[in-house]
């Protein structure tokens, strides 16, 4: 994992609207979590992102940065697939 000093964490949450959940918050054991338990990453920080501008952002960062990513997306399943609609 990249140690990220306080001040660019600090610089990138500025203007980001999302969330960015850190190691030492109490959501990340909970954020981290993925459907494959046998895959354990332990990410510098994680951006929550609720708009095109944060994503933009949070690219930017990581090239910026020179940090590995990943994008963790929703409303699928394995197959990639959407789920169907109930109710």
């Amino acid at each position: 994992m990249n140690q990220l000093s306080q001040t660019v964490i600090e610089e990138f949450k500025a203007n980001f609207s999302g969330s960015v959940i850190l190691p030492e918050d109490s959501q990340y054991e909970k954020a981290c979590q993925i459907w494959n338990a046998m895959i354990d990453r332990r990410p510098s920080l994680i951006a929550c992102c609720t708009s095109s501008d944060d994503v933009a952002q949070s690219l930017n960062f990581v090239r910026r940065h020179n940090l590995p990513f990943s994008v963790r997306g929703g409303g699928h399943n394995i197959a990639g697939s959407l789920p169907a609609m109930t109710g």
